[in-house]
C-alpha cells in the first residue's frame, strides 16, 4: 500500500506523516533473516485507573471494549512473501468485571479468578499471493467503513473463529467468509426449546441440534476513482446443521428458504470520494421486508437497517485532522428470528467467579446498538502517528423497548410487538455521551492517556 504513494508529490506535513508511518512499520526480528523465515516477539503493559461519579448504575461506559489488557504478548512469525502467523497472549479482566462491576477501579484483576479466561484473543494463520488471501483462525471481522459500526459485520464483537477467503483486483473484489459460533443455550433459552412436541412459532419445525455458524461474502467494485459500491450478504444457521447445498459461498443466501434453521441479512453499500479528503458514506440492511401485500398476524415485520455519513481528513501541522457526522437507524426485529440459535448474535460462555456461574455474552455481528434504535454520532480527531492523538465526540442514542431483544429468546413474535412501528418504539430511553480523548507517546516505549465522559440518561 505504501509503494503506492509517491512522496515527491506529496505536502510538508503529508511527507511528515509518511516518513513517521515508515519508521514505525519496520520489523524488530528476534530470530531469523528478514530477507528469508524470521519471528518477532513484543511486549506490552498497561496500567489504567478509573472513577465515575455517578454510581446509580454498575454499566461503565468506558468499559471492557475500550479498556487495555493489563499484558500483552504478541508473537509474530513472517515465512518468506506468502505466510504470516500472529498469536496474541493477553492478560486482561474478565468481562463481568470490567463492563459491571460498580467497583472496578483498575485494569489490574484483583485475583487469578478475575482474568478473562478466553485465551488468545488473537490467533491466525495468513497465505497469500499477489491477488488472493486465505486466513484461518480467531481474529476481528468487519466489512464497511462506518466510524461506531457497520449493519452485517462490525469489530463491536470480541472475536470471531473464521476461514476466510480474498481475491482484489483492480476493479473488483471478493470475499466469502465462513464463522463457527458457540451454540450455548441459557437455561431460559432450554425451557423454550424444550417446549411443544417439535414445532414452535410460526409452526415451524424444532430440530434441536446445537450448532450455529455464520456465512458471509461480499463483492466489491470501484467503479471509477471516486464512487464505490459493496454488495454484501450473510446468513446465520442454527437448530440445525446446515445442508450441502445451503454452503455454496458464490450461491444466493436469499434462496436458501429454510426459515427453521436459517437468517439472512443483505445490505448495500456506497461511498463517494466528493474531493480529497471528503467523502460521503451510506450503507442499507435488509433482514426482513414486509410488502403491502401483506396482511394479518402472521406477516413477519420488516427488519431494515439503515446507515449515512460524511467524513473529512486532512493535513494539520504535522499530522492529519478528522472529522465525521454519522447517523443510524435499526428497526425492532433486526437481527431478530424465532430461534436463539439463528440470530445475529455472536455470542461466547465462560465461567464468572464474581457471578458464580456460567456468563453468557452476546454481541450482534452486525451494528453495535442492536435493534430499535436511533444513533447520531460526531467526532473529531487529531493524530500524529507515534507521538500524539486528541479527540472529542459526542453520541445520542435513541433505544427502544425491543433493543434489548437480542437477548430476549422470545421477542420474535409476530402477533405482538411493534408489528410496523418505526424505531425507536415505545417507551424510549435517551443517552447522551461527550467525550474527550488524550494520549502522548513520551518515547518509544512509554506513552500517558486519559479518557473523560460526561453521559445524560432518560427514559
Amino acid at each position: 500500500i505504501m509503494s503506492r504513494i509517491q512522496p515527491e508529490k506529496l505536502t510538508v506535513p503529508e511527507k511528515k506523516l509518511y516518513d513517521n508511518i515508515y519508521r514505525n512499520m519496520e520489523k524488530r526480528v528476534l530470530l531469523g533473516k528478514e530477507e528469508k523465515a524470521f519471528m518477532s516477539v513484543g511486549a506490552e503493559v498497561n496500567i489504567e485507573a478509573f472513577a465515575k461519579i455517578n454510581k446509580d448504575r454498575d454499566e461503565w461506559v468506558h468499559g471492557y471494549e475500550e479498556r487495555l489488557p493489563l499484558f500483552n504478548i504478541p508473537i509474530e512469525f513472517f515465512l518468506w512473501d506468502n505466510m504470516y502467523i500472529d498469536v496474541d497472549f493477553s492478560i486482561r479482566e474478565a468481562h463481568d468485571v470490567a463492563s459491571d462491576c460498580d467497583y472496578d477501579y483498575c485494569n489490574a484483576p484483583e485475583n487469578i479468578k478475575f482474568i478473562d479466561p478466553s485465551i488468545p484473543y488473537r490467533a491466525f494463520m495468513s497465505v497469500g499471493g499477489n491477488n488472493w488471501n486465505v486466513q484461518f483462525g480467531r481474529d476481528k471481522l468487519s466489512w464497511g467503513n462506518g466510524e461506531i459500526g457497520n449493519m452485517v459485520i462490525s469489530d463491536y464483537s470480541d472475536w470471531y473463529n473464521f476461514i476466510k477467503f480474498t481475491t482484489y483486483w483492480k476493479i473488483l473484489k471478493f470475499t466469502a467468509i465462513y464463522a463457527g459460533m458457540e451454540s450455548y443455550l441459557t437455561p431460559e433459552e432450554k425451557d423454550f426449546d424444550e417446549i411443544g412436541t417439535g414445532l414452535v412459532r410460526g409452526n415451524y419445525e424444532n430440530f434441536r441440534e446445537r450448532y450455529k455458524a455464520m456465512m458471509a461474502h461480499r463483492l466489491e467494485a470501484r467503479l471509477t476513482d471516486k464512487f464505490n459500491i459493496a454488495l454484501s450478504e450473510a446468513i446465520i444457521f442454527g437448530n440445525k446443521y446446515p445442508e450441502f447445498s445451503n454452503m455454496n459461498p458464490f450461491g444466493v443466501f436469499h434462496s436458501v428458504f429454510a426459515p427453521e434453521y436459517s437468517n439472512v441479512i443483505f445490505s448495500l453499500e456506497a461511498d463517494y470520494a466528493i474531493t480529497k479528503g471528503l467523502d460521503i458514506y451510506g450503507q442499507f440492511a435488509m433482514d426482513e421486508l414486509k410488502l403491502s401485500i401483506e396482511s394479518g398476524e402472521s406477516a413477519r415485520p420488516s427488519a431494515l437497517g439503515y446507515l449515512a455519513g460524511i467524513r473529512y481528513l486532512f493535513p494539520c501541522s504535522d499530522g492529519i485532522m478528522k472529522l465525521c457526522f454519522e447517523g443510524a437507524r435499526t428497526d425492532p426485529y433486526l437481527y431478530n428470528r424465532w430461534h436463539p440459535l439463528t440470530k445475529f448474535t455472536n455470542r461466547r460462555r465462560y465461567w464468572s467467579y464474581l457471578d458464580d456461574g456460567y456468563l453468557y455474552v452476546d454481541k450482534p455481528t452486525g451494528y453495535r446498538y442492536g435493534p430499535d434504535a436511533v444513533v447520531l454520532y460526531l467526532g473529531s480527531e487529531f493524530r500524529i502517528p507515534s507521538n500524539i492523538r486528541l479527540a472529542a465526540d459526542a453520541t445520542v442514542k435513541f433505544l427502544g423497548e425491543f433493543n434489548n431483544s437480542l437477548s430476549d429468546f422470545m421477542s420474535y413474535d409476530t402477533g405482538s410487538g411493534p408489528n410496523g412501528k418505526s424505531s425507536p418504539s415505545g417507551s424510549v430511553e435517551t443517552e447522551t455521551v461527550v467525550g474527550l480523548h488524550g494520549e502522548k507517546q513520551l518515547s518509544r516505549h512509554f506513552a500517558l492517556g486519559a479518557d473523560i465522559y460526561y453521559i445524560r440518561m432518560e427514559c
